[in-house]
Formats: C-alpha cells, structure tokens, sequence
C-alpha cells in the first residue's frame, strides 16, 4: 500500500494530540467545531527508541531532525538544528495514563509526551524564525 504524501512527510512515532475531557487524547480533527483546549507532541510505540525522526518547517522549508535519547537521563531527548542550535525535550512518562492509537491500521500505545525542557527559548526561536515543529496528526492531504 502506497504511503499518501501527508504520512510521507511525518514521522509515525511521534504524532501531535490534543487533551479532551480528562487523560483522553484525540487528533485535532478529531474535535469538536470551535473546541478550545491545548495539545501535545507525544511519542508512540510498543517501547521507547533511542532516537526519532521529527519533522519541521523553517521559514516555509521542511526539514528532518534527529531527536536523541539523553545518555545520562533517558527522560530526556534532544534536537539539533544547524542554524538554531540544540534544543532539549523532557519526556514525560505516560504508561499510566494506558491510552492506545490506532494509527495506519495498528494499534500502539502512548508512551511519554514531549516538552521543550527551555520553552521560553524554544518559543523564541520559533516566532523569530518562522519555524515551527510538527507531528503526526492525522489529516488528509489537502488539510493543514
């Protein structure tokens, strides 16, 4: 089966949820019209890797970053970008939270949701730059 063009431009294990009701996660479109509530990058899988594939526009440009497990604190992953320097996520352990996704026909589960470590630097160079992080969401092909 041939991948659509959205799927081939973003990474499988780490896709973008927003938070409904309590602990319950669904794609953006997955909300109701005018539903107002805050998301987050959240890694998938059957057990944690030790790097991941994010994707990214820069100023209109997709790109790919490496996001690494730290080696001293696996809670810990980080991005380097060439131009904007390294930036650090915590990942948040989530396995209590049992929550699954069925994604491209297979079920995975939730595994530890990700958050700049330094989102005051990370916001900063987003809105300077016009660059933004983005993650798996679900959408056809025409919707951004």
């Amino acid at each position: 089966m041939a991948k659509t063009q959205y799927e081939q431009r973003y990474s499988k294990y780490v896709h973008y949820f927003c938070h409904v009701d309590s602990g319950k996660l669904v794609y953006p479109k997955d909300t109701d019209d005018n539903y107002s509530t805050y998301g987050s990058f959240f890694l998938i899988g059957g057990s944690v890797k030790a790097d991941y594939i994010i994707h990214a526009y820069d100023n209109g440009i997709f790109t790919e970053l490496t996001l690494t497990q730290d080696k001293r604190n696996s809670n810990f992953f980080v991005a380097t970008h060439k131009k904007y320097g390294k930036f650090v996520f915590h990942a948040e352990q989530v396995e209590h939270w049992n929550i699954e996704v069925n994604y491209n026909q297979k079920s995975y589960s939730v595994l530890r949701r990700l958050r700049p470590w330094n989102e005051s630097k990370f916001e900063s160079v987003c809105k300077m730059n016009d660059f933004y992080i983005v993650g798996f969401a679900n959408l056809d092909d025409g919707e951004q």
